[in-house]
């Protein structure tokens, strides 16, 4: 069984021991994963058992793996298990992004649902309802503390915290307070977007300066999201942070197909119809996927301004150099005016390209 020891998270050298001295995995990833639809765990990149719309997918967090068994069961979520001797036909090293904010509204749902009737409670000054939501993302979080602060993974996040103290203060209904002590003046919190679990789908606009007049347009090059260099962003860093403004989903407006590395809008389906879009993380690096496609011989299909967000947890995958060399190769073999020799080449030339772009990166932190 593939899974983190401590049954929380793997760091690197931990993931790299599953393969180099256990030969417990063939390619590095745990043997259950979460589905970003329900939040319920099973059979990595096998559909979700549960709500049928999902793919189990290993939980990551920077570069970090975490455990999903752990996490379905923190959220009362199924698990499916394996069974032993399960084959994939294809390499896939895409993951589910851990990201703690979305969770957190997810927990806040899920306690909602159960603890409707302590809104309007007071005890001795005190808002049951934000209390308790409160307690059950400190105990939730809790066994993930290390992580966020660096152990594990290099993190360059704010204090747990912080974090959570902000994202109370976004999620709980200030108009639920009738206390004679709360502030007249706050403004309503916005509404939890994923109204139903079954159903994630945010029903928001990706582009934030979206006006009506661009509708079935092409998004403007002003609000398209990518990393200012047009190659990488540091995860954590300023540059990212900034995206939010323009981008619903705080992340590029471009993704790489996860089977032909073709570029086109993030959390869509390729039009090579076996992938969808995903945003391409090298290291604690956001890769820019419209050079990367540009880099292998790939296309880019246009993002339009009207576009909707569909995910709940930002669609991501780790690069792979074996995944990103099969991509070039079967783009070479489509091409029928080159010969054999000439396919080699150009499948050198694209990999050494790829290979600078690594080092590049790399160097910048030596």
């Amino acid at each position: 069984m593939v899974r983190p020891r401590d049954l929380k998270w793997a760091g690197r050298n931990e993931q790299h021991e599953w393969v180099r001295d256990n030969h417990l995995s063939t390619h590095g990833v745990p043997a259950y994963g979460t589905c970003a639809h329900c939040w319920s765990s099973g059979p990595s990149y096998d559909t979700c058992a549960e709500c049928k719309k999902g793919i189990y997918k290993p939980l990551s967090f920077e570069e970090a793996i975490l455990d999903s068994q752990t996490l379905s069961t923190k959220m009362n979520k199924p698990h499916q298990t394996a069974r032993a001797g399960g084959t994939h036909t294809e390499v896939q090293h895409d993951t589910t992004l851990f990201n703690p904010k979305d969770i957190a509204v997810q927990m806040h749902h899920i306690f909602e649902k159960k603890n409707a009737h302590l809104k309007n409670e007071w005890d001795h000054g005190v808002d049951l309802y934000s209390m308790g939501v409160w307690n059950t993302l400190q105990a939730f979080f809790k066994d993930y503390n290390g992580l966020f602060h660096g152990l594990g993974a290099i993190s360059v996040h704010e204090p747990i915290e912080e974090m959570f103290q902000s994202q109370i203060e976004q999620i709980l209904l200030p108009s639920a307070h009738n206390n004679s002590t709360t502030t007249a003046n706050m403004e309503p919190a916005p509404p939890i977007k994923d109204g139903s679990i079954k159903d994630p789908t945010y029903h928001e606009r990706i582009v934030i300066g979206y006006t009506v007049d661009q509708q079935g347009q092409n998004i403007r090059d002003k609000d398209i999201v990518r990393p200012d260099n047009h190659k990488w962003a540091r995860n954590g860093s300023g540059e990212i942070h900034e995206w939010e403004k323009k981008s619903s989903g705080t992340c590029p407006t471009y993704g790489t197909c996860s089977l032909c590395w073709k570029a086109g809008p993030a959390g869509k389906k390729c039009t090579c119809t076996h992938g969808n879009y995903l945003i391409l993380f090298y290291k604690l690096n956001t890769l820019d996927s419209i050079t990367v496609a540009d880099i292998i011989g790939q296309d880019l299909e246009v993002a339009r301004a009207d576009r909707m967000r569909n995910w709940n947890v930002t669609p991501t995958m780790q690069y792979n150099e074996l995944c990103c060399d099969l991509a070039i190769q079967r783009r070479l073999n489509q091409d029928k005016s080159l010969d054999a020799d000439a396919k080699k080449a150009m499948r050198m030339k694209r990999l050494t390209a790829i290979w600078d772009l690594r080092k590049e990166i790399d160097n910048q932190y030596r």
